[in-house]
């Protein structure tokens, strides 16, 4: 295989490394858990909020409706500087991050931050195995800027 090739197919995994986090904003976004399962491997591991790590899909689905089922709208954006590496049938993927959920019986609250994703190509699709969600602000319309420890 000459370089261009493998330049052109190394490059075309990152787009797809890139499209399965575009996927799973569009399902936390329209509330789709089931799209979750396109995501995540069913063994994967999730730290979204600092805290400790979520293993399985089920269990970070749950945590994720919990969080935003009671919202009436959100928005996340992988919004750029992605770093996407790929050795093989695994990628490491980094990029700064941007969500708003939104309540009408609530303060609306914005997040932002930087996420680190490892995923695999199971033959089948790419999916994370492992994600790491490091936020660094929260803002809130009702209480101004809260710096998180991370």
């Amino acid at each position: 295989m000459n370089g261009f090739a493998v330049v052109a197919r190394r490059k075309g995994k990152r787009e797809i490394v890139r499209t399965v986090l575009v996927r799973y904003c569009r399902a936390l976004d329209t509330k789709n858990w089931d799209l979750l399962g396109e995501v995540f491997l069913p063994d994967a591991t999730a730290n979204l909020s600092g805290k400790s790590d979520l293993v399985g899909v089920d269990a970070i689905t749950s945590r994720i409706k919990v969080a935003l089922e009671h919202l009436d709208g959100s928005q996340h954006l992988v919004v750029g500087n992605h770093e996407v590496s790929v050795d093989g049938d695994k990628a490491t993927h980094q990029c700064y991050l941007y969500a708003q959920h939104i309540s009408a019986h609530l303060p609306s609250v914005e997040v932002v931050g930087r996420t680190t994703s490892l995923l695999g190509d199971t033959s089948i699709k790419w999916s994370a195995q492992k994600m790491v969600g490091g936020l660094t602000t929260v803002l809130s319309k009702s209480c101004g800027l809260t710096p998180t420890s991370q």
